[in-house]
Formats: structure tokens, sequence, C-alpha cells
């Protein structure tokens, strides 16, 4: 979001501004003190939060942010949300990818913390 914001030449109250101006009646947007926490990596998007940011630029999809490629991922493995034979399947799916590593790890990978890379692929 920080490239966004440079592209276009926005300050955060300016980017917030536009994000209201493009928000349905009635819905509520990000405040400019909430975007600066998103880009200085101190708080990371919604995928409502990514949704408000592509309908007002009309250049940006959402799929060009990291965190929604990664929160697409996600739902995938979620039972409430998949089914719990859905999310199985793809479970069993990315162990054959991954091979015998797939399982061995002591403990899961870390949840999401500033150290890591918040920049879009």
């Amino acid at each position: 979001m920080g490239a966004l914001k440079r592209t276009h030449e926005l300050t955060f109250r300016s980017l917030e501004a536009r994000l209201r101006e493009n928000a349905p009646a009635g819905e509520r947007t990000c405040t400019s003190s909430h975007l600066a926490g998103l880009v200085s990596g101190k708080s990371r998007p919604t995928p409502e939060v990514i949704r408000q940011i592509c309908r007002a630029f009309d250049d940006v999809e959402p799929e060009s942010f990291i965190e929604w490629r990664l929160w697409q991922i996600q739902r995938l493995f979620d039972p409430e949300r998949a089914g719990l034979e859905a999310a199985v399947a793809e479970m069993h799916a990315f162990e054959k990818t991954r091979g015998a590593d797939a399982s061995t790890e002591a403990e899961p990978a870390p949840r999401w913390t500033r150290r890591h890379s918040r920049a879009a692929a």
C-alpha cells in the first residue's frame, strides 16, 4: 500500500478521503491513523480493507496484495469455511507437493509479525 500511496502522491488523509468517497453509503472506512499503521507494518489489512482500497483505485486488484493471497489460501484449509472433507483434501494435496517435509516440523510457523515482509509480489 505504501507504493500505491507514493505512486498517486497521496497523504494518509487524502487516501482516507478517497476511500470514503468510493465507499457504499453507510460503510465505515479506514481512518488515516489506521492506514498509517498498515503502511508501517503495525497492523495488517483485513480483506474488507483491501476491497475498499481496490474500489478506490481502478487499476488495483485484490490479488496484488500478499495478504489477500494468503487469506485466500488460508480459506482452503479452514474446515468451518470449506468443510472438513474439503479442508482435509487440501491438506493432503499440500502434503503431497511438499513431500516428507510437510508434517515433520516440530511446531507451527509463527503467526504474522512485523519481521515478515509486507511487500506485494
